[in-house]
This record gives C-alpha cells, sequence and structure tokens, in this order.
C-alpha cells in the first residue's frame, strides 16, 4: 500500500496505490483472478466538510487493472450510490448500486454453480430492502442453459426481491419480470412477454 493524504478545511484527498498481486479469486470470468499474475489498484477518496451547497459527505472512484473500475457517493442522509463496471465504465445510478458489464463472453451456468456451491439463499432475503440493485450488459457471447446467445444487450432492475429484466439479441428479445422464493411459490416465479425467441443448439460440452 502507497498513497498520499491531504486534509484541509474543506475535507480531505486520498489516493492510495494497492499491489494485489498475491490476491486470488476462485470465481468464472471475468472476475477471476490467480494469486501471482500482476494486478494493481488505485483508489480516490474524499470526504467534505458540511456545505449546503454539496449533498455529499464522501465520494470515491479507482480502478483494478485495465478491466475493473469503480465509483460512489455517500451522501449526508447516509445513502450510498456506487457502480462497478467490468470491461466498461461504472454507470451511477441515482440510488443503490449498478454493474456495468462489457464483456466478449460470459457463462451465467458457471456462475449459477459457482453460486450455488457457496450455498447462497434467496429465501432468507429481507424483503423490505429498499436498496435497488441495476444490472447492464452487453456481451458478444452469453452462454447460458446449455446454449450459446449472440450480441446480448441486458437491463435488469432488482428491487424488493422482484427482478425486471429487458434483453435484447437476434435469438431473444422482450422483457420478464423474475420474483424470488417466497411463500406461494418457493421455486419463485418467472412472467412476462417476449416478442422473439429463437432457441439455438445447445453447445458442446467441453469440459470432458
Amino acid at each position: 500500500l502507497e498513497g498520499m493524504v491531504n486534509f484541509n478545511k474543506l475535507g480531505s484527498n486520498s489516493n492510495l496505490r494497492f499491489d494485489l498481486k498475491n490476491w486470488s479469486l476462485n470465481a468464472p470470468a471475468p472476475v477471476s483472478k490467480v494469486a501471482g499474475s500482476p494486478l494493481t489498484a488505485e483508489v480516490n477518496i474524499k470526504t467534505f466538510a458540511k456545505d449546503k451547497s454539496n449533498p455529499n459527505r464522501a465520494s470515491w472512484s479507482g480502478k483494478m487493472g485495465d478491466l475493473y473500475s469503480l465509483q460512489g457517493v455517500l451522501g449526508r442522509d447516509d445513502a450510498i450510490s456506487h457502480s462497478v463496471g467490468i470491461g466498461a465504465p461504472p454507470n451511477m445510478p441515482k440510488q443503490g448500486f449498478n454493474l456495468n458489464v462489457a464483456s466478449n463472453e460470459l457463462n451465467l451456468d458457471a456462475w449459477q454453480d459457482f453460486l450455488s456451491t457457496k450455498g447462497a439463499s434467496q429465501s432468507t432475503e429481507d424483503e423490505s430492502n429498499s436498496n435497488p440493485i441495476q444490472l447492464t450488459a452487453q456481451i458478444k457471447k452469453l452462454i447460458a442453459f446449455d446454449r450459446v446467445w449472440p450480441d446480448v444487450n441486458a437491463a435488469a432492475n432488482y428491487k424488493k426481491n422482484i427482478m425486471d429484466l429487458r434483453v435484447s439479441s437476434p435469438l431473444i428479445a422482450g422483457q420478464l419480470q423474475y420474483q424470488t422464493t417466497h411463500a406461494t411459490h418457493g421455486n419463485g416465479l418467472i412472467s412476462g412477454h417476449l416478442t422473439k425467441l429463437k432457441l439455438p443448439e445447445v453447445a458442446p460440452d467441453t469440459t470432458t
């Protein structure tokens, strides 16, 4: 860790740099990281003195390597708005969290397997949580349901255990809504309207 921290009557300004060479993450692409591979992170953190003209108490921005970037603010009402970009710049929401992804390939099946092994459970989620989660994605090759979907553009909003998804690609287009596990629908509920659906061939198994 190295960097510089400055304080003045208006607040503070910190520029920090991290060496993450020894850090590892055993997750599917594009967030996998092998220990020993070079990776540095740079973060700028600013805090602000009380000022009626500035609604924020703090802000931050940074990047990890050439692929990951982040940005966020902490309001004086303690509300946090932040975004992470993977292969794309952060896309700051008015409220909550946004993930903005641009990738040549993304394997949703691998991610589902990875998350299921972590014991993730949606049944215990707090339905009163009102912090929205947004996702925007541009994927050249999306692997889902053992099939390859080309040139997928998707935008999703998740709030109070309900996800609204809008998707567009040469093979599928439309809007869907997914309600997570609930007493009235133990396995979740999917509804919506598709204007286009053409199932591609099942992708060949490359694991053997």
